[in-house]
């Protein structure tokens, strides 16, 4: 379920750092259009969902059973891991080109883990790194709710998937200096996993002697649920009646009868 659109995002990330002369434009495009296809190429049999936080976001808002996110995220996890081997194995030559076998984290010009997963800036407190994966994860769910809102304009079902890929590519390119705009738990965490195994050393989990991982791995599932309860609250349930006219002729018709029971009652 997780591995076409993440196989995607990390390509993108490794010919960027593999070519010496990717931009940042082509990060957050290639991270985009990797959700979009990977969303539809599940869209119709499991709503496509390849985020954790997409996930918990739907759950909390009474959209998605909660007995089937344990699976999901666990299909999540399985996925991400997947992507991120392959990409390696596809690009182990070309890292291996940069870095000569001495793996680099990030920081570096040689760094290549940071094809995998993120990292924050090294100005970036703890504070800011959480507070900035909730933001951008709850905006990002906020979007997300606002595309599948038929009642709020949202584009027909089967284009739905390319305006998700647009959020992401928005949210990456608007806030992803500090820490990368992690916004996938599944792809990040198993990312780190990931380059721990390749001999990245443990760097990967606390860069700057700073425990990290768990910023991007636990934030976005607070704003996920945060941004998603926010739209349910703010937007959602303020909507009028699907066809007011015929809830007025429903109210019109329920009074007369009350009127009529009231007069037979009195004769």
């Amino acid at each position: 379920m997780g591995i076409p659109p993440l196989a995607l995002v990390d390509g993108a990330a490794a010919g960027k750092v593999t070519s010496g002369g990717g931009s940042y434009l082509w990060g957050a495009f290639g991270s985009g259009f990797g959700v979009a296809f990977g969303i539809w190429s599940a869209y119709g049999v499991s709503g496509g969902h390849v985020n954790p936080a997409i996930s918990i976001g739907l759950a909390v808002t009474g959209k998605f059973p909660w007995r089937r996110f344990p699976l999901y995220v666990l299909a999540q996890l399985a996925g991400a891991f997947t992507a991120s081997v392959v990409c390696f194995l596809i690009y182990f030559d070309g890292i291996n080109y940069i870095d000569g076998g001495d793996r680099q984290v990030f920081d570096h010009a040689n760094a290549t883990c940071v094809i995998f997963t993120t990292f924050p800036a090294e100005y970036i407190t703890l504070t800011t790194g959480f507070f900035e994966q909730v933001v951008n994860t709850g905006l990002m769910l906020g979007l997300v709710h606002t595309i599948g809102d038929q009642r709020n304009a949202g584009p027909v079902p089967s284009l739905a998937p390319l305006f998700y890929g647009l959020i992401v590519f928005s949210v990456i390119l608007s806030y992803g200096i500090n820490t990368g705009a992690p916004l996938n738990p599944a792809r990040d965490l198993t990312g780190r996993i990931m380059c721990a195994i390749a001999g990245y050393g443990s760097e990967v989990w606390a860069p700057y002697g700073v425990q990290w991982w768990w910023i991007p791995t636990f934030g976005p599932l607070v704003g996920g649920a945060v941004g998603s309860l926010i739209y349910l609250l703010l937007i959602e349930i303020h909507h009028p009646p699907d066809n007011p006219g015929e809830d007025c002729l429903k109210s019109s018709a329920a009074e007369l009868k009350e009127i009529t029971d009231a007069e037979n009652n009195v004769l």
